[in-house]
């Protein structure tokens, strides 16, 4: 259990990669020492929420639709968001993840400019990731066994003390 733990936390640490990449509408976006490259296949802007001030929503959307390449071969498709929220002063995304059984896949949109319709995007791959949530299930379900037996333990021994009792008690 810990093995798989501790293995999964050592490989996923020292072999993830990350990246960094802008793309256009329609542009392909690389990603330094990564399996996969992102398409954008669409970008489309607007107001949500209840009007705030002189803007006709409290925040701006920007939705962002992509394809996904692994190693040249077309993987799938996402999405995610980057929002303005005007009411509060900041920004903030959505992402996208993949987990898969060998892998996990991160995107998140950095910055974005809608007049020249570019996305600054960050990418990370960690593989090696089922070890460790597999090590913190098997722990998980070690400490459940381990509880249940105990607590076994403990009904026998107080049944065998009132037996003992009620022996000694009758003699």
């Amino acid at each position: 259990m810990r093995h798989c733990l501790l293995l999964g936390i050592v490989l996923s640490s020292n072999l993830k990669v990350e990246g960094t990449g802008v793309a256009s509408l329609e542009e392909v976006a690389h990603f330094e020492g990564q399996d996969y490259v992102l398409r954008i296949t669409g970008m489309d802007s607007s107001y949500r929420g209840e009007a705030y001030k002189q803007y006709p929503g409290s925040s701006y959307v920007t939705r962002i639709d992509f394809d996904i390449y692994k190693r040249g071969e077309y993987f799938q498709k996402g999405e995610m968001e980057y929002i303005t929220d005007f009411k509060w002063g900041h920004s903030y995304t959505t992402t996208y993840i993949y987990r898969g059984l060998t892998e996990e896949l991160f995107i998140a949109p950095r910055a974005i400019s809608l007049q020249k319709e570019e996305i600054d995007l960050y990418m990370r791959t960690v593989p090696f990731i089922n070890f460790l949530w597999g090590g913190m299930y098997l722990m998980v379900i070690g400490i459940a066994l381990l509880l249940i037996s105990d607590r076994r333990k403990d009904g026998r021994l107080k049944q065998e003390n009132e037996k003992k009792k009620t022996n000694g008690a009758t003699k």
